[in-house]
């Protein structure tokens, strides 16, 4: 990733004081705590190094701090609770002036931004997105053998994001490209994990019952396969071993990887709906079509 180094060099101090301001005035009165909780974790998102900062999640996060602030501005019209005090005012004013241009600097937030301008769902789109989204973030959730925890909650921050706020294209962008990440390891995991019926049948267990299939993806051509290369990739280099493993070895990993096929089929139709209605995550259909099918074959 490509970031302005001398422009970030001088903003990110000056966002760090003013989310830090801002936290402190927040935490000194605690009206309101969703605003506090989204300073507080966009502040820990930019604590590290360039280098070393997400820069797609800060620009995310830039996204819910800017829909919960323009909540508590609501309520504060509507006299529900009481305005922000001066001080927080001018520090969350400051934050959100700065986290454009320090997004900006960096090539993923420029991308980001990009596609949020053309990003334009229909109202009707967005709330069949994001219900989708939120169907698969609620599973995640429940799926800890498949996500870590902290990686699922903001899955589901992403996907309450689409549709929200005075940019719902932002938050739309931000929950596709999230979710997108998200899916790039389940789906290659999970299409690898439905290999194991073909592996077993090529070494020799009952082959009758998955005849030309597992002929197709017999375990050298397998491990030969552009296919396999590109999908254990994508699970970094521990699962890139596959390719140099013994077929047993092979087929005691894919075995790991049922937590994720499992989850996929769980999750057909929201996952297939996603897919079918963002031309970004079309790639996943065939590949949910060949999770489902292997359930079908082995059964």
């Amino acid at each position: 990733m490509e970031y302005d180094e001398a422009r970030i060099t001088q903003l990110l101090p000056l966002v760090q004081t003013a989310a830090d301001d801002l936290a402190r005035h927040l935490g000194a009165t605690n009206v309101y705590p969703e605003l506090l909780r989204d300073v507080r974790e966009y502040r820990r998102a930019i604590s590290y190094e360039p280098k070393e900062i997400r820069w797609g999640v800060i620009f995310g996060l830039g996204i819910r701090l800017e829909n919960t602030a323009a909540t508590a501005g609501r309520i504060a019209e509507e006299r529900l609770l009481p305005p922000l005090e001066d001080t927080a005012q001018a520090a969350l004013e400051s934050l959100l002036m700065l986290h454009g241009p320090l997004i900006l600097s960096t090539s993923d937030g420029r991308e980001l931004q990009d596609q949020a301008d053309r990003f334009r769902l229909t109202r009707e789109q967005q709330v069949a997105l994001k219900a989708d989204a939120q169907a698969v973030a609620i599973a995640l959730k429940q799926a800890p053998d498949v996500i870590e925890p902290s990686a699922a909650e903001l899955v589901a921050g992403a996907a309450d994001s689409v549709g929200v706020g005075p940019h719902p294209e932002r938050g739309a962008a931000f929950g596709t490209a999230t979710i997108k990440n998200a899916m790039t390891v389940i789906i290659a995991a999970a299409s690898l994990g439905a290999l194991l019926p073909v592996g077993v049948a090529a070494a020799g267990g009952n082959g009758a019952a998955v005849g030309g299939l597992a002929a197709a993806v017999a375990y050298e051509s397998l491990k030969k396969s552009k296919w396999f290369s590109a999908a254990s990739t994508a699970l970094g280099d521990d699962v890139d071993r596959l390719k140099e493993m013994t077929q047993a070895e092979i087929n005691e990993r894919l075995r790991m990887l049922a937590p994720f096929r499992r989850f996929v089929i769980a999750n057909e139709e929201p996952l297939r709906r996603i897919a079918e209605n963002l031309g970004q995550l079309r790639w996943m259909l065939p590949y949910i079509d060949f999770i489902v099918r292997t359930k079908a074959d082995t059964k």
